[in-house]
């Protein structure tokens, strides 16, 4: 895949970005977060990738975190996982007769595992506002990715430092992640 972009001083990301994609289309999931200030490019970094995995075919699930919906369990992920087609895997369509955490997290985990042949990329833009439920599933999964037919790509600034901290922790456990800065 070619990753030519107007984008300057973002070829670290851009790459890495080409990457997690070619991976997937490979078969081999993994996870990217890009961390930085605003306006520096994140979203950017994310049509990139968003379009690649789309001319390559895979399914893409999309979600942009809201302060709004911070404290909405599972908010940015019941998105991302809608648009990739795994509607109400989360119980969001049945208020108060949601099933556990634990079951939400194994659901979800079950459903990825049988999406081949066609993978999917969840793009989470603006992490920083995510709910906890949120990240928490999300590093579930990231820990889990390496054997599915899946990969997350998401953005957010340093703060709070959630994500940031999430990252890191996922690379020091040999996830295969990436974290830094677009430029």
């Amino acid at each position: 895949m070619e990753a030519g972009s107007p984008l300057l001083e973002r070829e670290g990301a851009l790459g890495a970005a080409t990457r997690l994609v070619d991976d997937l289309c490979s078969g081999r999931g993994g996870a990217l977060f890009v961390l930085g200030e605003a306006g520096l490019g994140k979203t950017a970094v994310l049509t990139h990738a968003r379009r690649l995995a789309a001319a390559a075919g895979l399914g893409v699930g999309e979600a942009r975190g809201h302060p709004m919906e911070s404290v909405l369990p599972f908010g940015i992920l019941a998105q991302a996982l809608a648009g990739a087609g795994g509607s109400g895997l989360l119980g969001e369509d049945r208020p108060g007769t949601a099933p556990s955490r634990s079951s939400r997290f194994y659901r979800v985990l079950r459903w990825i595992e049988g999406l081949t042949p066609r993978a999917a990329l969840l793009v989470l833009d603006d992490m920083h506002w995510a709910d906890a439920e949120s990240l928490s599933l999300l590093v579930f999964l990231c820990r889990r990715l390496p054997s599915l037919p899946a990969a997350v790509l998401a953005t957010a600034r340093p703060w709070p430092t959630a994500v940031q901290d999430a990252a890191l922790s996922l690379a020091g456990e040999d996830v295969p992640a990436w974290s830094g800065s677009p430029r």
